[in-house]
């Protein structure tokens, strides 16, 4: 197995606590933090995560122009196919001889990746087997630049299943990168709420990406794990095998934007008909003071929505440090912050206006309370 340099840290020591961002190929050249051109000094970013079919050659060009940021890379065949109990990797089956995960990770670390991630098949909850052969395989490999990426259908979030997910994935002896997997929202429930808050409060050495607001947030203040924040929806989870991503509005082109203080993201139709009688919040800190509801379906007000959702979830993630005990005191503030908010508004834009479900289970939860019905002002 080829090792990196024996001063580099870790896989499970270089991920702990780093702010993250997952960008494809082709924003790299788009994105503020590589350009020189944030304006929040505080919204420091740890590194990226390249999604997309190119993703190897272009951090092989990044990391000439940025040998500073490290720079994971997605392999494009992750979540391409189901995993099962005999294939629980998308592994290349170009070659005269099957490649193995061992033989594919010594490539990857050969050709300059600083670690190497798993190209894991999709992982439905229909086919618990395939999980453990996951976790079982990667056990097999021997390095310390290995890093397990867990495309886990949310639906393992439930009730009925969380207890056997943790389980597995406690047997990991590599570091683990979850992301959750949907069609639509993978959260959207209490249920998976609660099941999320379980999972990362009794799995060691675990991470996410294509983590929008609620689950970045919940795991900064929950582990010790990093973060890579997605910024669109299809980067806000991974969409299934032979799936398209669902959306309740497919003429919707508008780019989706990060309201920091209502903590949520939300649809450019939406947030026309939602301050259409009063005026929106808008963004003093990267935008200059630009209205949120402003953003059109054009390549630059795209590429002005990722920086400015970027920056905005990596300004907020600045409120979460300190102890567990203190990051989660932490969180609970933003979601305190984030229902006085919504309330502050109903009188101005005429209408009822609360946070979404998940997004007030996961309040109740970081004060410790126990769920309760939601009374009609909320």
């Amino acid at each position: 197995m080829t090792q990196p340099h024996l001063d580099q840290l870790s896989a499970a020591q270089w991920l702990r606590e780093r702010r993250l961002v997952a960008i494809h190929e082709d924003e790299v050249d788009s994105l503020d933090f590589l350009t020189g051109q944030n304006r929040r000094a505080d919204a420091s970013l740890d590194g990226l995560i390249l999604v997309g079919a190119k993703a190897t050659e272009t951090a092989r060009r990044l990391r000439m122009r940025h040998p500073n940021v490290t720079v994971l890379v997605e392999p494009h065949a992750t979540a391409q196919a189901n995993a099962t109990a005999d294939a629980p990797f998308v592994l290349p089956t170009d070659g005269l001889f099957e490649t193995t995960l061992a033989e594919l990770v010594s490539d990857r670390l050969a050709n300059g990746d600083t670690y190497a991630l798993t190209p894991t098949g999709y992982l439905t909850i229909l086919d618990p087997d395939a999980l453990k052969a996951v976790i079982q395989r990667a056990n097999e490999v021997d390095t310390n630049y290995l890093i397990v990426t867990v495309p886990l259908d949310s639906g393992w979030l439930k009730a009925s299943h969380r207890s056997q997910l943790i389980a597995i994935l406690n047997r990991s002896r590599h570091p683990l990168l979850v992301s959750l997997g949907a069609a639509g929202e993978p959260l959207g429930s209490v249920e998976k709420a609660e099941g999320l808050v379980a999972l990362m409060s009794s799995v060691e050495n675990i991470s996410f990406t294509r983590a929008d607001h609620l689950v970045g947030m919940e795991a900064l203040a929950r582990t010790t794990g990093a973060v890579a924040f997605g910024t669109i929806p299809s980067r806000r989870r991974t969409t299934p095998p032979n799936k398209s991503g669902f959306s309740s509005d497919k003429t919707e082109r508008r780019p989706h934007i990060y309201y920091a203080t209502l903590n949520r993201f939300i649809r450019g139709k939406f947030a026309r008909q939602l301050f259409a009688n009063t005026p929106p919040p808008s963004c003093d800190d990267c935008c200059d003071g630009r209205a949120l509801d402003e953003f059109s379906d054009t390549p630059d007000d795209h590429t002005a929505a990722m920086n400015h959702n970027i920056t905005s979830l990596l300004t907020k993630a600045t409120n979460i440090t300190g102890t567990r005990v203190e990051r989660i005191q932490a969180l609970q503030r933003i979601y305190e912050e984030a229902e006085a908010e919504h309330r502050s508004w109903e009188p101005l834009i005429g209408r009822p206006f609360s946070v979404p479900d998940d997004q007030h289970r996961f309040g109740q939860l970081s004060a410790g309370l126990p769920a309760t019905p939601r009374t009609p002002s909320r």
